[in-house]
């Protein structure tokens, strides 16, 4: 049987200070361990329909015209709060076989 630790530098649950946007990158990672389909199944995620952000790196998500996805690059934006996502990756862990 697999043990699993969960190790991390800060107390859970916590508060994501940049607000509670996750794109393309972090979605792919949540759908890989499979916490994605988990939270769309519960329906505690919401698809951004307007706003959007520039990363340090450049890439653009920005959309005022209430499309799914960002007009700019099309990238997947859900809301989700951070200390219910770091439930439900602890659960996933701790749930492991």
């Amino acid at each position: 049987k697999l043990k699993v630790g969960l190790f991390d530098k800060k107390s859970f649950p916590r508060a994501k200070p940049c607000g509670d946007a996750w794109c393309a990158p972090a979605l792919n990672l949540l759908e890989e361990m499979g916490v994605l389909k988990k939270m769309e199944s519960d329906g505690i995620i919401h698809s951004v329909n307007r706003g959007g952000f520039i990363s340090p790196f450049g890439y653009q998500c920005i959309n005022t015209d209430g499309a799914k996805y960002g007009t700019v690059t099309g990238c997947k934006t859900y809301a989700i709060k951070r200390y219910i996502a770091d439930k439900y990756l602890v659960d996933a862990a701790t749930s492991s076989p």
